[in-house]
């Protein structure tokens, strides 16, 4: 997966954006300056603050927290990644510092099976 980092916390030295809560609204919901859209990469932000998962519950976004079991149901996950694509909203998966990439992974692979235009093998 192809992403472009936004950091909020000076990183030197490390390939990205750095930008402070302040600015994250503009960065990255309403991308003014268009550094998103010129750069094609789907957006990750890497905070070490704990502030832009905050941020992020309150803006109008879809918003699921790894933690809760309930927002890693397949069904859930679905709904929530589909009502991103309709409605161009941003879809945050919070991993709140925990290593459980691995199950926001096994979960997305559940819902691609039997989709229309996947083969059995595809995954993310």
């Amino acid at each position: 997966i192809k992403t472009l980092c936004f950091f909020l916390q000076k990183r030197n030295g490390k390939i990205g954006v750095s930008v402070t809560v302040r600015e994250l609204e503009d960065v990255l919901i309403r991308d003014v300056g268009n550094k998103i859209l010129e750069d094609g990469r789907w957006p990750l932000i890497i905070d070490e603050t704990n502030q832009a998962s905050i941020f992020v519950r309150y803006t109008d976004s879809n918003y699921l927290n790894t933690v809760n079991p309930k927002d890693m149901e397949k069904e859930r996950l679905r709904i929530a990644l589909l009502g991103s694509v309709r409605y161009g909203k941003p879809l945050v998966v919070d991993l709140m510092g925990c290593d459980m990439f691995h199950i926001v992974k096994d979960r997305c692979n559940e819902n691609t099976r039997g989709s229309v235009g996947l083969d059995n093998g595809q995954n993310f």
